[in-house]
């Protein structure tokens, strides 16, 4: 093999070792929810802080990473905080109107500051999740069915008792 020709081939197998350590960087950021944060938005945030952060370190314009913001605003809506996921709606609208332009990092960013005002102003209040509520209210009418079956029952044995000490 000549020089140039060795050359070639050398920068093929790094590009394709750098193209496919980007998207094995890029799939984590795809299979990571924040649930698996235990809903901590900061802490999901500074997951994908780290992750983006080595992935734009490699020379590729921020706007190749695109991809990940659909899923990136479906993590960040999934919040509990009612507030916070109203702004994440907004700038999803925006990026969809294409009025907003971002990338990821820039996605990151915002909702961190975002996250910080919300805090400092005592807005980041969590709701309880709709099926905990769910189950709360079948729990509730469940123990009282329960109580209303137990107290028909006790009367009924008075009743059936009562009914065997007068016959015998």
């Amino acid at each position: 093999m000549d020089g140039p020709l060795l050359f070639l081939t050398m920068c093929t197998h790094i590009h394709r070792n750098h193209i496919a350590f980007v998207e094995s960087i890029k799939n984590r950021i795809r299979l990571s929810t924040l649930a698996e944060h235990k809903n901590d938005v900061q802490a999901y945030l500074r997951f994908l802080l780290k992750n983006l952060r080595v992935i734009n370190s490699t020379g590729d314009e921020e706007s190749a990473h695109n991809d990940l913001l659909p899923h990136i605003f479906m993590q960040l809506r999934s919040t509990t905080i009612p507030t916070f996921q109203q702004k994440v709606l907004k700038w999803q609208r925006g990026y969809m109107e294409n009025t907003l332009h971002m990338s990821p990092s820039q996605l990151v960013r915002l909702a961190d500051e975002e996250c910080q005002i919300l805090k400092h102003s005592l807005q980041w209040v969590e709701t309880i999740d709709p099926s905990v509520l769910g189950l709360q209210a079948l729990f509730q009418s469940t123990n009282q069915g329960n109580s209303s079956l137990f107290e028909t029952l006790a009367a009924n044995l008075s009743t059936l008792t009562k009914m065997q000490q007068n016959s015998g």
